[in-house]
């Protein structure tokens, strides 16, 4: 019997909010719109905070599960590096 499958849950944390609101417009990329998910730029949680107050909070649907997950969270890292955006994910 499979494993029960659990939607994508993280949060990306950053050094300020400049790159917080870099990275929004990073996961507005066409490149990532295969992929069903929802972000919201939301205050950094106290157990993930570091110098910014913002942070990223992305949600994936069911089809954003297991080997997706994977494939996602590559893209977004490059897709993050490509800008220079230095980030933490810190999956849930």
């Amino acid at each position: 019997m499979p494993a029960k499958l659990k939607p994508f849950r993280a949060y990306l944390v950053f050094e300020n909010s400049f790159s917080a609101f870099g990275a929004q417009r990073v996961l507005s990329s066409p490149l990532l719109g295969e992929f069903d998910f929802k972000c919201q730029l939301v205050p950094t949680p106290k157990e993930y905070s570091n110098n910014c107050t913002l942070a990223l909070y992305i949600e994936g649907g069911w089809g954003l599960c297991a080997e997706r997950e994977r494939e996602f969270k590559d893209l977004l890292i490059m897709l993050l590096a490509q800008k220079h955006i230095k980030h933490d994910i810190m999956q849930l």
